[in-house]
């Protein structure tokens, strides 16, 4: 009992469960297999998936973990605090695993998030509501809404982000094959220029554009950009 104790301590739930999980789905066929089993039109070949087998036999309709009490009063106890309670991602996480925590605290990031947008959205309805002259089609506003709404976007993205790659640092799984599975990085397009250089993070090549050839694409950009808000807005 006590080396139990010792074992829940050194992992979380969720390790253990998939440690389980990975030793029953260690377990292959022999060739007396087929010997012991209920004849069926299904053949088990030397070295197969015992578990995978037996379903595909009929013999298990389903393998999965049941819940503990304690397990059962995560979302009982705290899911009224939910989303400001950041410590309920980690408790997740400890229990359900690193893929379920992500999706839930991604969830409670864009509940937090939305409260602006949806704010504005309910002032600018609100204003189209009272004054009978305006519509969506000649509101004033609602450029400036769809340019926040833009803003907003992108700064979320980036926001999250930063926030999955602390919070996956925190639980060591950064590098795990499950979260890259989940969330494959994303392919440098082939129009995009710049020199190799090796990152002081991670120790790879990675292409660098300049800042100083940067700041000039964002004046070009947003001179162009302007000019044609300043268009929008003329024919309006």
């Amino acid at each position: 009992i006590e080396e139990s104790k010792q074992f829940s301590q050194f992992f979380t739930q969720s390790e253990e469960l998939f440690l389980l999980d990975q030793l029953i789905k260690s377990f292959r066929t022999g060739d007396a297999f087929n010997e012991f089993v209920p004849k069926t039109r299904y053949k088990v070949n030397h070295g197969d998936e015992l578990l995978s087998s037996a379903i595909r036999m009929n013999l298990i309709d389903e393998v999965f973990p049941l819940h503990t009490k304690e397990g059962k009063e995560i979302f009982n106890s705290e899911v009224f605090s939910w989303p400001l309670n950041e410590n309920l991602s980690d408790k997740i996480n400890d229990y359900y695993g690193s893929q379920i925590a992500l999706y839930f605290e991604w969830l409670r990031l864009l509940t937090i998030w939305l409260v602006m947008p949806s704010l504005l959205g309910a002032a600018l309805a609100l204003h189209n509501y009272v004054d009978d002259r305006v519509t969506i089609d000649n509101s004033m506003l609602a450029p400036f809404f769809t340019i926040f709404v833009i803003f907003w976007g992108v700064f979320f993205i980036k926001y999250w982000t930063r926030r999955r790659n602390t919070i996956t640092c925190r639980w060591g799984v950064l590098r795990s094959r499950s979260i890259e599975i989940a969330y494959r990085e994303t392919e440098i397009r082939p129009e995009f220029r710049g020199s190799l250089r090796r990152s002081a993070v991670t120790g790879r090549l990675e292409r660098h554009y300049p800042w100083t050839r940067r700041l000039v694409r964002y004046f070009i950009s947003g001179i162009s950009t302007s000019v044609m808000l300043f268009i929008a807005f003329s024919v309006m």
